[in-house]
């Protein structure tokens, strides 16, 4: 359970529901970009959103699955993409589900991990909104891989 204080009015999170709100759209976009690119690959929406489920081992999935089947840069690129979307995840994760608090100057968000308390991040707006423009470019960069690979594969087929 999320314990938050202070409350959700507090003036302490005001300057975080801009940037939080726009880290939350960057990542629905990211996440969607993802599933596109998988698309390529597995061609029934469920399972392509079930391989994209659980960003811990995402970027070992995603080589497995694109391995011979991009270019070698757009390759490397996808992976890197993946490795960074992976680990803004779990850090958005980790503030979505954690225990909030302020200590005067930023958020700062503790987890139970195998039972015991731990401090996970210390957050502030901008962190939030590196976040967000993260996310965007990884969309942007998958985006434009899954495009190149799907005109590539049209190419081909003629």
């Amino acid at each position: 359970m999320t314990l938050l204080f202070p409350r959700a009015s507090s003036v302490e999170l005001e300057r975080y529901v801009v940037p939080f709100g726009r880290m939350m759209l960057a990542y629905g976009r990211a996440h969607e970009a993802v599933v596109e690119l998988v698309l390529l690959e597995i061609t029934e929406e469920a399972e392509a959103r079930e391989h994209v489920a659980g960003t811990k081992g995402l970027p070992k999935k995603m080589r497995r699955l694109f391995r011979d089947k991009l270019g070698k840069e757009e390759f490397e690129l996808m992976n890197v993409c993946i490795k960074q979307f992976s680990e803004v995840a779990s850090e958005r994760h980790h503030l979505i589900h954690g225990e909030w608090w302020f200590d005067g100057k930023c958020l700062v968000v503790r987890r139970l991990h195998k039972g015991l308390l731990m401090h996970a991040l210390d957050i502030t707006p901008a962190r939030i909104d590196e976040w967000g423009e993260t996310l965007d470019n990884i969309a942007d960069e998958l985006d434009i891989i899954q495009d190149t690979a799907r005109r590539k594969r049209e190419a081909a087929e003629f």
